[in-house]
C-alpha cells in the first residue's frame, strides 16, 4: 500500500476501466463518437493507445496525481441542508 492506494485498488480500477471502454465500443457510432473525442482532446492515438497506457499506472502515479491537482485551498465545497 502506498500512503492509502493499495496496488489491488489500482488493478481493480484498471481492469473496471478497461471493461468499460470495451463495451463503449460496440458498434460503428460509438467508435466513431470515441475517436472525435480523442482528436477533440489532441491526438487521435489516444484512442488506440488508452488500453496500453492504463495499463502501467500504478498506486504511486495515483498518489502523484492526487498531490498535484486535489489541493484543499483550490476546491469548493457544497452543503445539503434539507429544508
Amino acid at each position: 500500500m502506498v500512503d492509502g492506494v493499495s496496488e489491488e485498488e489500482v488493478e481493480r480500477s484498471i481492469n473496471q476501466l478497461l471493461a468499460m471502454e470495451a463495451f463503449s465500443r460496440d458498434g460503428a457510432f460509438s467508435v466513431a463518437q470515441q475517436l472525435n473525442e480523442a482528436i477533440a482532446g489532441g491526438d487521435w492515438k489516444l484512442y488506440a493507445d488508452f488500453a496500453r497506457l492504463i495499463k502501467v499506472v500504478d498506486a504511486s502515479d495515483v498518489i502523484q496525481t492526487a498531490e498535484k491537482y486535489l489541493k484543499e485551498d483550490q476546491s469548493t465545497v457544497g452543503y445539503y441542508i434539507p429544508a
